[in-house]
């Protein structure tokens, strides 16, 4: 047989011989597939607000047979309110008439037991307030609808009722993907403490511009027409059913106050932050700070200086600053850079919800096959740097997507996404996967910032602080008996000193190369090699 003749033969035999699956492989995509159905269930797991099963915190079920609803799943909180607790041993409000309260079961007693524990629960359980009281806007169009937390603002809330249950002050700097209600779900927060925890307090909100606190106005307006006036009282309290609830304080319209709880609601904006002097605030969001822009006399330091001077680190106390990201450097990034770094001391904790967390941007696949088919095309492609078009990702990123937590109906979504769009940066800046790329606009830069973030983890505190002296500052005396003298104000940091050798003698100096910087607190440093 010829070569060609041979080669073809065993291009046949090898043509009857099945191609074996690696056996290493097909576990990790059984490994990627079981891993992708936790991820959707934690995601999509079964949330109902008003029966309380599955929301926020820790959870116990109890049943009160002739209660509206018969079971449902309080915050443990409330076991520790008598009231509570004794209600929820009898089992039954007319039993609870009886044996508690010893008298005979009627209507009227029924309903005033009845009323007292939703009102606690109200108090107590906010998916559940929002969800059976607080009407908003529909942004699919339609009608208004009750506010239902979904999966990301679950997270923000839970991050609030931390701090709010331990009695400690809220403060939180939120960087955030796009549309997911985080503004709205922070200022119905503040309303919640305002209408059920504390009289008087008084809450400021700061857009960036007019549009922006027109909506939040509305949205307020929205929420309070159809809110119930005697839950703006204490229980038994008289109220005049036709009795305003939100009335304008002053000529500007920028103020609203609600009588029945003595707490003001004020709308500012950073274009104009004239108008948001002044006033005993106790809750304060400052909304994407990120984009307010500095001019001469104004800048953002200026306006959040001057609208939270004045709260104390008390309970009940929140200061929220959100924004989506506009480059680094500038006054959102610094302070939210702070409170992500643990070695940085800051008032705030930091939160980043990334666009993965929000179920909208989830694509399934046709079927199970093509769930599969991807897996394992993920999989075999993790290493791939190449990509043939500037709309698209290599397999590298998106598998660096899964290992950030994205599941693959995310995954599918971001590639349909990105294929709308001509550049990295863009999809970057509107859908930013982690705290590092939300802040970069440029899908090419000199260094990886991932490889740069690596390096900032072997980053470490000088090892001594101090200054140099000799027997002079001038002339030649400056520079007999050179001396370190450790100084924790001294300006210059050591992080190695020169060595030293008792059996070698120095007839040379050192040359170091100074890179001069400047002496004021925005200057560069002058560093030392």
């Amino acid at each position: 047989m010829t070569d060609i003749e041979n080669h073809r033969a065993s291009e046949r035999r090898a043509e009857l011989v099945p191609v074996m699956p690696n056996v290493a492989d097909e576990s990790a995509v059984r490994n990627i597939l079981t891993e992708n159905d936790r991820r959707n269930e934690v995601m999509y797991a079964s949330f109902d607000p008003i029966t309380g099963e599955g929301s926020i915190g820790e959870r116990v079920e109890v049943s009160i047979s002739d209660f509206v609803m018969p079971v449902q799943w309080l915050p443990v909180e409330m076991m520790n309110i008598p009231f509570v607790s004794k209600l929820v041993k009898a089992g039954s409000i007319d039993r609870f008439l009886s044996d508690v309260l010893h008298v005979e079961p009627n209507d009227i007693d029924h309903d005033k037991v009845a009323e007292k524990f939703i009102r606690l629960r109200y108090r107590h359980d906010f998916p559940f307030w929002a969800a059976t009281l607080v009407w908003i806007h529909n942004k699919d169009a339609g009608a208004d609808v009750l506010f239902r937390l979904r999966y990301p603002q679950r997270i923000l809330v839970s991050r609030f009722e931390e701090k709010r249950k331990a009695g400690l002050p809220i403060r939180l700097i939120l960087l955030k993907a796009r549309q997911w209600g985080g503004s709205t779900t922070t200022q119905l927060y503040m309303a919640w403490l305002q209408f059920f925890h504390k009289r008087g307090l008084n809450s400021l909100i700061i857009a960036h511009q007019g549009t922006a606190s027109d909506e939040i106005k509305d949205m307020f307006d929205t929420m309070i027409k159809e809110y119930p006036i005697e839950l703006l009282y204490d229980m038994g309290e008289s109220y005049n059913e036709n009795e305003p609830k939100m009335v304008g304080v002053g000529k500007s319209g920028s103020t609203s106050r609600v009588p029945q709880r003595n707490c003001k609601i004020k709308i500012g904006t950073a274009e104009r932050p004239d108008g948001c002097r002044g006033g005993a605030y106790s809750l304060v969001h400052l909304s994407e700070v990120g984009i307010w822009k500095k001019t001469d006399g104004k800048s953002p330091e200026d306006i959040v200086r001057s609208a939270c001077s004045g709260i104390l680190l008390r309970p009940l106390t929140m200061i929220v600053m959100e924004s989506t990201a506009n480059g680094t450097g500038n006054f959102f990034h610094t302070e939210y850079s702070a409170a992500a770094d643990p070695d940085t001391p800051s008032q705030f904790e930091a939160l980043f919800i990334s666009w993965f967390q929000i179920e909208q941007y989830s694509l399934p696949f046709e079927n199970g096959e093509a769930l599969r088919d991807f897996a394992r095309w993920l999989y075999d492609n993790r290493e791939n740097d190449n990509v043939l078009s500037t709309r698209e990702e290599c397999g590298k990123y998106l598998w660096w997507l899964w290992e950030k937590g994205a599941s693959l109906e995310a995954i599918n979504w971001y590639i349909k996404e990105r294929s709308g769009k001509n550049d990295h940066g863009v999809m970057a800046s509107e859908f930013p996967t982690d705290d590092v790329e939300a802040f970069v606009h440029s899908g090419t830069m000199v260094f990886d910032k991932y490889q740069v973030e690596e390096f900032d983890k072997a980053c470490r505190p000088p090892r001594f602080i101090g200054d140099v002296y000799a027997d002079g500052d001038e002339g030649k005396t400056a520079l007999e008996n050179l001396r370190f003298h450790e100084d924790r104000q001294g300006q210059l940091w050591i992080w190695a000193k020169p060595e030293e050798d008792d059996d070698v003698e120095i007839t040379d100096r050192y040359l170091t190369v100074v890179d001069v910087g400047g002496r004021s607190s925005k200057a560069d440093w002058s560093v030392i090699l």
